[in-house]
């Protein structure tokens, strides 16, 4: 858990989630799925847990969004 502000917590149950991942070894792949916790590299292997906390990236205006 993180106590830097600002953040948000995504709770991945019962959620439909479309991402886009990007490996350390420079492959990415991309999940829709309705439950999701944990993702494997499809090239190499490198399993990786996906974790609850979001930056939330601070706007001086609605129209900056």
């Amino acid at each position: 858990m993180t106590k830097q502000r600002p953040n948000g917590f995504i709770q991945w149950k019962g959620t439909d989630a479309c991402i886009d991942l990007y490996c350390t070894c420079g492959n990415q792949w991309h999940i829709d799925a309705d439950f999701l916790y944990r993702s494997v590299c499809p090239h190499c292997g490198q399993w990786y847990e996906l974790h609850p906390h979001i930056a939330l990236t601070p706007i001086t205006t609605p129209e900056d969004a």
